[in-house]
């Protein structure tokens, strides 16, 4: 199963924007965290989030909202910013309590 769907590209200049589709998953990084989490300057925003459960987009998300599992995000990137944000809704990586 694909773990998000790129829905339209942007040609932009010499390079290429994505409007991707993205299900956060229950045990990823991003889970529990603010929308802000899923984004990075110049490479990725949140354009929209559909909450589990709901039938339509939320086009104008409070940017403190925490991400739920299920929770499906409509972001803008570049391809280095959506690897970026796909790379974080990936599973949370626990510290090791001795520093390593």
């Amino acid at each position: 199963m694909l773990e998000h769907q790129v829905l339209r590209t942007i040609p932009v200049g010499r390079h290429v924007l994505l409007i991707a589709e993205v299900e956060v998953k229950a045990d990823a990084e991003l889970a529990g965290q603010p929308i802000e989490h899923a984004e990075r300057p110049g490479e990725a925003r949140v354009l929209a989030v559909r909450r589990k459960g709901t039938d339509g987009f939320d086009w104008s998300p409070h940017r403190g909202y925490l991400l739920a599992p299920q929770d499906r995000l409509l972001i803008l990137a570049t391809r280095a910013g959506l690897g970026d944000t796909l790379a974080r809704n990936g599973p949370a990586v626990p510290l090791n309590t001795d520093g390593r």
